[in-house]
């Protein structure tokens, strides 16, 4: 006899998993149509995309599965055929059984995937409390065909699709303005990825784990990341909403930013046998061995360093923080870290008497430049060039860390500096410059850049480092 409670419960799903397809599918469409015409405006050179969808079914913080699957074109009526969603057919393979307890039961396509392509039980599936739901759409662009200057055999740029931020349909459907105003793009890293992708190097970099990170986190930090929703909101400063647990956050969210740590320790590893590296993410200068803020869960640089030094103890760094913003969490890591110098332009985001003041600490491994809001490339550049190759030529540094935020570009809405697109080429390939032609090995993160737009510009700014860093 089939139970009467189990059957409620599982006609309970089966409701909520039809209004999941139909939003499914109306958010996919509106993104299909905004997809297609960049594709007929051949916008940045992509040639093709598609959406992937994804449904996390959870128990509090337990996942018991993941649907996935892939779409394109679902705008279109009838050209293609779409895995089922919304259709309005009946999925119920038992529909034609006799003396079953689900044949008279109208089933969703989701819901028959559940029993029948994950195989779960009847009870597994009534005791799901949480869908968690992702749509991201999947770009492809052209790649052109390398110029003699790309010869080298070595692949200097790091990422990986493990940098994915997810992003769930469901809160941008029940919060449209909030996500359209939050500052991140999500497709920012994976953008820059498919652009650079022939001088990416092919390796699986894996959300670092909590042991690898305990080398500079504090445990409680880490437990509290794994366990208190609101610690995950306070760094990303962004309040989910309640069916969203921790365990979703961190699968989602989370664990790109694990994974971007693990990118820039291995970017460090490759600049030191290669001469330079780019991570296409990281740069996380906010965290702190107890806390994360500013849309950084941990602090990568110090990860890398405790790394790097497991080989050479005394191994000598010079960090150079270009973001628009102060690298306190880097700052207050170095306070207790020899051999480790720190040159950070910033905006003090304060009314300065100057355009711009400097600061040393009492033993000058410290020099911090606090900007006046909207400074632009004649100052900026400037300041630049008269205190990092002084630096320099003083610590002699066995590698530089270069946390290139491109949140100093103009307009950006975090940033508050007014930098040209043309003044942040010019920055970076400055600083690669100094480097390379010291031989000094140098790493890069991207750090902080918010708004769509961003990403084209930083794009522009890295293949002109690698043009100079190939030659």
């Amino acid at each position: 006899m089939f139970d009467k409670n189990l059957h409620s419960r599982l006609k309970e799903i089966n409701t909520k998993l039809t209004a999941i397809e139909k939003n499914i599918m109306k958010t996919a469409v509106r993104l299909d149509i905004n997809l297609q015409q960049e594709l007929a405006d051949n916008v940045e050179e992509m040639i093709d995309y598609e959406l992937e969808v994804a449904v996390g079914c959870y128990v509090g913080d337990n996942k018991l599965c993941k649907l996935r699957e892939y779409l394109k074109r679902c705008s279109i009526k009838n050209e293609h055929k779409l895995w089922g969603l919304a259709d309005g057919n009946n999925h119920n393979e038992f529909e034609h059984r006799e003396n079953h307890a689900m044949k008279d039961d109208q089933h969703c396509w989701l819901f028959h995937c559940l029993y029948d392509h994950e195989n779960m039980s009847w009870e597994d599936i009534a005791s799901i409390e949480y869908f968690w739901v992702d749509i991201l759409p999947r770009y492809q662009y052209r790649i052109d065909t390398p110029n003699t200057i790309f010869t080298s055999t070595a692949r200097h740029v790091i990422y990986s699709d493990n940098y994915k931020f997810g992003m769930t349909d469901i809160a941008y459907n029940l919060f449209p303005d909030i996500f359209d105003a939050y500052p991140l793009d999500l497709c920012k890293f994976e953008k820059i990825g498919h652009h650079l992708q022939e001088n990416i190097t092919d390796v699986n970099l894996k959300p670092m784990s909590d042991e690898d990170l305990a080398i500079f986190h504090t445990t409680d930090y880490l437990q509290s990341l794994r366990e208190d929703k609101s610690i995950i909101e306070g760094v990303v400063a962004f309040s989910a909403p309640p069916f969203i647990t921790a365990s979703m956050l961190n699968e989602h969210l989370v664990d790109s930013a694990r994974a971007m740590t693990t990118g820039t320790v291995y970017a460090a590893e490759i600049a030191l046998k290669t001469g330079w590296a780019i991570n296409i993410g990281g740069g996380f200068h906010h965290a702190r061995a107890d806390s994360g803020g500013g849309f950084c869960f941990f602090n990568d640089y110090a990860i890398a360093t405790h790394n790097l030094r497991q080989i050479n103890p005394d191994l000598k760094i010079l960090y150079v923080d270009l973001d628009a913003h102060l690298g306190d969490g880097v700052i207050s890591f170095a306070k207790d870290t020899k051999n480790f110098y720190i040159l950070d332009m910033y905006n003090a985001f304060t009314k300065l008497d100057e355009e711009y003041r400097v600061k040393t600490d009492i033993d000058k491994r410290f020099t911090l430049i606090g900007l006046q809001s909207y400074t632009a490339d004649k100052t900026y550049l400037g300041l630049l060039r008269d205190h990092l190759p002084k630096m320099i030529d003083s610590i002699q540094p066995d590698i530089i860390y270069y946390n290139g935020g491109s949140d100093v570009l103009i307009g950006d809405s975090l940033g508050y500096l007014s930098i040209s697109p043309a003044g942040l080429i010019e920055r970076d390939l400055f600083v690669f410059g100094e480097a390379k032609k010291r031989e000094i090995p140098i790493m890069m993160c991207l750090s902080g850049g918010y708004g769509k737009e961003n990403y084209h510009h930083v794009i522009k700014s890295l293949e002109a480092i690698i043009n100079l860093m190939k030659k």
